[in-house]
């Protein structure tokens, strides 16, 4: 799930929602990814809006937040290595990112977290689809069984902290890795995440985040 990754060291614990990322108390230290989908989300989130069905006035609701807010973001980060940079130089203490983020941040020996918000965090899940032409369809289901199997799991969890479809894996973690990645309790970490889907209305917010961007 997409959530917000942030430096302990400079926010305290306690408290997870998306309002972390528009806190006053660390305004200018703060930055989201320059993308409509992936910025307006958590915003609708946290105004207590459906993101899947966000009519015009609620887009509108979240333009006018995200414009009130604009001078909490120090920056709008773009490339993965741009917000891993932004966390590693403590620019930017907190935004909204992806878990590996973590991972690379805290092996480079940072308390970096990663916020379950209490508004729910954001789902994906990623897939791979198998054409109806292809010529090769044994070998298409061998690399399927071998990415559903132990070794691909534990390897994409230990170096990224991915959540897998699988559980194959959990046999290669420790009781804390496990807890970690709320794999202990996955019902409960279902009900605490917000599966999106792409909106119908995708122009619309690509007319909001230009507008905010633009005020």
């Amino acid at each position: 799930y997409d959530s917000i990754v942030y430096n302990a060291k400079h926010m305290p614990d306690g408290g997870e929602s998306w309002g972390r990322l528009w806190d006053d108390r660390y305004k200018g230290r703060l930055s989201l990814r320059d993308d409509a989908l992936s910025s307006i989300q958590p915003v609708a989130l946290f105004l207590g809006y459906n993101p899947n069905q966000l009519t015009t006035a609620q887009l509108e609701d979240c333009k006018k937040f995200l414009i009130s807010k604009k001078g909490h973001f120090r920056t709008l980060w773009s490339t993965y290595a741009e917000a891993v940079n932004l966390m590693r130089s403590e620019e930017v203490w907190a935004l909204w990112g992806w878990v590996p983020m973590v991972s690379e941040l805290r092996k480079a020996g940072m308390d970096v977290r990663y916020g379950l918000p209490k508004e729910k965090a954001i789902a994906w899940f990623g897939t791979l689809i198998v054409s109806k032409d292809t010529k090769v369809l044994p070998s298409v289901y061998a690399f399927l069984d071998w990415v559903l199997d132990e070794k691909f799991a534990t390897s994409l969890t230990k170096d990224f902290d991915y959540r897998m479809t699988t559980t194959a894996h959990m046999k290669n973690m420790t009781p804390d890795e496990i807890k970690e990645q709320q794999l202990d309790n996955i019902d409960a970490l279902m009900k605490n995440l917000f599966i999106q889907e792409l909106p119908e209305n995708l122009n619309d917010w690509l007319r909001v985040w230009s507008e905010f961007k633009s005020a």
